[in-house]
């Protein structure tokens, strides 16, 4: 066993005999630090999209992992999709559509030397679309 490991039973197994109650962090415990996913939903000209959000703190603080998860749906005969952007870099992504009464899944991440949001919004038509829902910031 290391050192410490010994040193901190050894803390722990005192202050149980004094009747002291305290909770440890291992020492190896994880780098990372996982953010619950947060829902997200969006509902504009005839469709729905709806899904998650979450960020992964990356060693020591350097950066973030970035996942958006979710779902397109239209009860029209019009293609809608949803459009994220990374409000530190200003990069765009596109889900597929959905048409018609298919639903389009879609799953992006994104990784960032700094805290940034991202904006969704949901579009109607083609990629090049400039209809769309007022957007809304994930962060």
């Amino acid at each position: 066993m290391r050192k410490e490991t010994l040193q901190g039973m050894a803390v722990a197994a005192a202050a149980i005999g004094a009747g002291l109650a305290f909770a440890a962090t291992p020492a190896n415990a994880a780098t990372t630090a996982d953010v619950l996913p947060m829902p997200w939903q969006l509902s504009w000209g005839g469709a729905k999209a709806s899904g998650t959000f979450s960020t992964t703190q990356a060693p020591l603080g350097l950066g973030r992992t970035y996942t958006l998860k979710g779902v397109v749906r239209t009860v029209t005969e019009q293609c809608h999709f949803v459009r994220a952007t990374d409000t530190l870099t200003g990069k765009i992504y596109n889900s597929p559509a959905s048409c018609g009464s298919a639903a389009a899944t879609f799953t992006t991440t994104a990784t960032q030397s700094r805290a940034a949001a991202i904006t969704v919004k949901l579009c109607r038509g083609n990629v090049t679309a400039t209809a769309c829902s007022p957007a809304i910031t994930l962060n």
